[in-house]
């Protein structure tokens, strides 16, 4: 008998939201837009881990979408994302924060990889981190 959430099979526990990305592949200088629902994914969250600011393991669990970006170009390159636009309510507080790879969570607090509120009156997340180019960065969105 499986009592649980739909997940993987019969007692296997909810899948991973690294199983259930959505992949990024941007120009060079351009902006990308993604739209996405973070409520829809309450059964598949990563744990941000302690160094992105909660030590309360329940609270580092909470809906979210993982942006794979296949970062263009060579040598050093910015990524950044931003969650404040018109198409985000106001009031979303969001959460990012970025990987190497999507299964390990970032254990120290430099480089910064987790970021928020962008201000007092904004709660909206923005956040940068410099890759090389051709190597893929993963962002965890959460609110």
């Amino acid at each position: 008998l499986d009592a649980g959430p739909p997940d993987s099979g019969y007692d296997a526990g909810p899948p991973l939201s690294c199983t259930d990305i959505t992949r990024v592949e941007p120009t060079m200088g351009a902006t990308e837009s993604v739209m996405f629902d973070t409520s829809m994914t309450a059964t598949r969250p990563r744990d941000l881990g302690v160094a992105c600011g909660n030590t309360d393991p329940e609270l580092r669990w909470a809906p979210q979408e993982v942006l794979e970006i296949v970062v263009p170009g060579s040598g050093p390159m910015q990524v950044e994302v931003d969650t404040a636009f018109p198409e985000t309510d106001f009031s979303f507080n969001t959460v990012l924060q970025f990987r190497t790879s999507c299964e390990t969570v970032p254990t120290s607090i430099f480089p910064p990889s987790c970021f928020n509120d962008q201000s007092a009156d904004e709660v909206r997340a923005r956040g940068a981190v410099t890759v090389e180019g051709g190597s893929t960065v993963y962002v965890i969105v959460t609110g």
